[in-house]
């Protein structure tokens, strides 16, 4: 996988989805398939997946729901698109895949420019939270306000200075309104 590729497994037991997802994706990222649970966990635990596009219905003895808790349970950072290519009971699915914490929820056949946003929004947003993840960790730079916790000093970034000079205005605002309220009662 080179850096700059998001590796995508793609789950499911018929292999002409398999080879026509791999084709669409394939120009953009380091596609991985996998007909079965077995082999889509040991290509998980072999390289970083970062989205799983998993069929729910793989099998009479895989489920694509087990799949997608597993994957979660194994990499949390690997978001999981649950597809099925039954329109049967899809309020049922919907609800079960929000359950298994999957990304989305996909009915095949789908378009291509379809997957492709969908992927690409899934990525952003991975970043959007790697970033936020880093930027916690990192020195703060820019003025900051003094504050007092507890029995320790305490340093706050103009964000949260503002956040702490809201939530000590909150109870005079609540006051008002309770004020007002009486008032026009």
């Amino acid at each position: 996988m080179t850096p700059s590729r998001a590796r995508v497994l793609v789950v499911d037991d018929d292999p002409g989805v398999l080879r026509t997802v791999g084709r669409i994706l394939q120009p953009v990222y380091d596609v991985v398939s996998a007909s079965t649970a077995a082999e889509a966990m040991e290509s998980a635990a072999a390289g970083d997946v970062a989205v799983a596009l998993v069929d729910i219905q793989l099998d009479a003895e895989d489920d694509g729901y087990a799949v997608c808790r597993e994957l979660r349970r194994l990499s949390p950072e690997t978001d999981v698109i649950l597809m099925t290519g039954s329109v049967s009971q899809s309020d049922e699915k919907l609800f079960r895949s929000l359950e298994q914490d999957a990304f989305y929820f996909l009915f095949k056949p789908f378009e291509r420019r379809v997957l492709r946003a969908l992927l690409e929004r899934c990525l952003r947003l991975q970043r959007e939270r790697r970033a936020k993840r880093g930027a916690g960790r990192r020195a703060v730079r820019g003025p900051r306000q003094g504050a007092e916790l507890p029995g320790q000093p305490a340093s706050l970034t103009p964000a949260g200075a503002r956040e702490l000079e809201l939530r000590r205005l909150l109870p005079a605002v609540r006051g008002a309104r309770r004020r007002f309220l009486h008032v026009r009662a």
